[in-house]
């Protein structure tokens, strides 16, 4: 899952990876100081989430447009319309301009801490708030694949094949590795081993004692190495 963070001020914008690293490592995260460079990023990306410093220093005399400006940018884009934005700003009396003509899901008043940021995270994390997550992809006939991330119950490496696994069928593509699956999926899918990916969603029993979860009616296997982290993610779901 892609986050854009839009930040000019660089110490904050490292926190900022920081904090977000450490709430979701799956996030992969774009950044960019200015108005003209979160543009860029926009139209070469599939982002998930944005946050935007609402005053941006600009590079240049020509270059006068802030962060409100570029979300409005962002709600020109269909894919766009409903993605969640969160503000982030020292200057209040702006917040009602950004919430009336960007429709952002929230803002963060500087200085703003760990704390309130993933209270912000979780909230957009509930059903419903972020766009369900897609699986793209063709398979091994050249078939163009487009599915919901719900329908998806796990993905799995057979040699040089990638198997995904609906409760409608099996997929089977070569078009694209596991570690492109997983850069490209956010919440709720999971590595839990090193051939196989799980929606989390669809994990039903875990046998601890011998490292295999039921997803749907199959039982999948529990990588060693990830056993820990997925004792964690299961408990929470």
């Amino acid at each position: 899952m892609a986050v854009l963070i839009v930040e000019d001020d660089p110490i904050q914008q490292n926190a900022l990876k920081i904090l977000l690293t450490e709430y979701n490592p799956a996030y992969d995260l774009l950044c960019a100081s200015s108005y003209a460079e979160g543009l860029d990023l926009l139209s070469h990306s599939d982002i998930s989430l944005f946050l935007l410093d609402v005053e941006l220093n600009p590079c240049d005399r020509t270059d006068t447009k802030d962060g409100v400006e570029l979300a409005r940018q962002i709600r020109q884009h269909p894919e766009y319309l409903h993605t969640p934005i969160i503000f982030l700003t020292s200057i209040p009396e702006r917040i009602l301009e950004a919430l009336n003509q960007t429709h952002c899901f929230d803002y963060l008043l500087k200085p703003y801490d760990r704390g309130m940021l993933y209270h912000c995270l979780d909230q957009i994390h509930f059903p419903g708030n972020l766009p369900e997550p897609q699986v793209s992809f063709s398979d091994t006939q050249g078939i163009h694949i487009r599915l919901k991330g719900s329908e998806v119950l796990y993905l799995c490496s057979c040699g040089h094949q990638i198997q995904v696994h609906t409760n409608d069928g099996v997929y089977t593509t070569c078009a694209m590795t596991l570690d492109a699956f997983t850069e490209k999926l956010g919440l709720p899918f999971f590595r839990c081993h090193r051939k196989y990916i799980i929606n989390l969603d669809h994990a039903s029993q875990y046998d601890k004692t011998n490292r295999f979860v039921c997803v749907g009616s199959e039982s999948v296997p529990v990588g060693r190495s990830y056993k820990s982290e997925f004792e964690k993610r299961y408990t929470k779901k």
